[in-house]
């Protein structure tokens, strides 16, 4: 048999078919990533808003036994049991929390600790404030959250302050 020409079987595929599947493949990939960063900022926040709404509870818990809130005005301590948090002004907190986790665990058990986020501020601030003039006692809990302009995401137990991602929930205790 006689063969006219060169008869060649090409195998596999050309670097632009496989420059095109990787480019494929990388965007789908990005896509995921920004995908899964926004469901994990969300769920990090959820956390955060639940660890603050039962260390809430707590107190009012606690108030409603005893008649008071734990601890007195000018405290200024992480609410979880780990006693990380930074206070409003973006500095770690290194106040002794023994008293408040003390009082609060005779309602229940208080939050043992919440994942830090990015940034200067993070965890939950228990800040009890007196005004003398008004005889009056609030008590705000400071809490962050991740990404800008969040909700904070507390019911009518207290009402809400947000600034990007700083909130802060006040009840007044009295």
């Amino acid at each position: 048999m006689l063969r006219v020409g060169l008869q060649r079987k090409d195998h596999g595929f050309t670097i632009v078919e496989l420059l095109i599947v990787i480019v494929v493949i990388g965007i789908l990939a990005a896509i995921t990533i920004v995908a899964f960063n926004g469901v994990q900022q969300r769920a990090n926040n959820t956390s955060r808003i639940n660890a603050v709404a039962q260390t809430i509870k707590l107190v009012k818990s606690y108030q409603a036994t005893y008649g008071d809130i734990p601890l007195a005005s000018g405290t200024n301590v992480c609410a979880t049991t780990d006693n990380i948090c930074s206070s409003w002004n973006q500095t770690p907190n290194t106040g002794n929390n023994t008293s408040l986790i003390t009082e609060l665990r005779k309602v229940g058990e208080p939050v043992a600790s919440v994942k830090r986020q990015p940034g200067d501020n993070y965890g939950i601030l228990y800040n009890v404030w007196t005004d003398i003039s008004r005889g009056s006692e609030t008590l705000y809990v400071f809490y962050w959250l991740e990404g800008q302009n969040q909700s904070c995401g507390m019911k009518a137990d207290a009402s809400n302050y947000t600034n990007g991602t700083t909130c802060i929930a006040r009840v007044v205790t009295r």
